[in-house]
């Protein structure tokens, strides 16, 4: 994982083939994540995100993964 990340993301220090990832990150207003496993971008849970965590799963393959995390700040515009 990168280190920017890694005090901030929750999960285990390792997983199985075939095992089930789940990623966890603080929910920032304005802000959103996108995360990436081998170059290929990890959709995020939806059902299981909230406003207080945000969540990416993935199934671990059987190899060690390069876990890189990008942080995008949104610009929301003022009312009319």
């Amino acid at each position: 994982m990168d280190a920017e990340h890694v005090s901030e993301c929750k999960m285990k220090s390792g997983y199985r083939c075939g095992e089930e990832v789940t990623i966890q990150l603080d929910t920032i207003t304005e802000h959103y994540y996108k995360v990436f496993a081998d170059g290929v971008e990890v959709p995020q849970d939806n059902e299981k995100t909230n406003m207080e965590f945000t969540y990416f799963i993935f199934i671990m393959p059987d190899h060690d993964v390069e876990l890189m995390i990008e942080d995008h700040d949104v610009d929301i515009p003022f009312a009319p």
